[in-house]
């Protein structure tokens, strides 16, 4: 069982990595934080002391030992990093199947057309230590309909957004497809 599976291009893993390291380093002395990717697929996030977890049994990571096979949005969760960084599932609401989305509505009270995304990113922040750091691509409806409601929510917590990237293309070669690089501190 996978949804939204959209494997991370290289050079924009690294671009998210990179900025998300400089965030930690201005609001944390630790210099070697723990860094998770949640929805690891095929890897390209991970350093060697990084920890991951991916639903599919079959990802890449998974299958190389790199991750950890669970659900991130259901399942206990057994890392505590300092930094959450990735590239989220991106399946709208009203196309996650019916059992599942079932079970992802009893789990977070939070309306049946919210994205996968987006319950990430509020998973993220249920999860997340203080000092803490998330960075991941999103769609770009993360700032759209039912979805802001996550970052309004975080934000009421103390949650400061960092920095929002919005409308940066997938990779070189599909311009059409755009995303959003959203970087959340606790």
């Amino acid at each position: 069982m996978t949804y939204g599976k959209h494997y991370t291009p290289l050079e924009v893993a690294n671009i998210v990595k990179d900025r998300a390291l400089v965030l930690w380093r201005q609001m944390s002395s630790n210099n070697k934080p723990l860094v998770c990717d949640p929805s690891s697929g095929g890897g390209v996030f991970l350093e060697p002391d990084d920890v991951a977890t991916d639903l599919d049994p079959n990802a890449p990571s998974v299958l190389d030992g790199r991750a950890k096979q669970l659900d991130f949005l259901l399942d206990d969760f057994p890392y505590e990093p300092d930094i959450f960084v990735g590239n989220p599932p991106f399946l709208y609401g009203g196309k996650i199947p019916k059992p599942y989305q079932t079970e992802l509505y009893n789990r977070y009270k939070r309306g049946r057309r919210i994205d996968l995304c987006a319950l990430f990113v509020w998973r993220t922040w249920e999860l997340m230590k203080s000092p803490g750091l998330m960075a991941y691509i999103c769609t770009n409806s993360i700032c759209q309909g039912p979805n802001i409601q996550v970052l309004q929510d975080i934000i009421k917590q103390g949650g400061q957004i960092l920095r929002v990237d919005k409308d940066i293309p997938w990779d070189k070669k599909s311009a059409a497809v755009t995303t959003t690089h959203l970087y959340i501190a606790k």
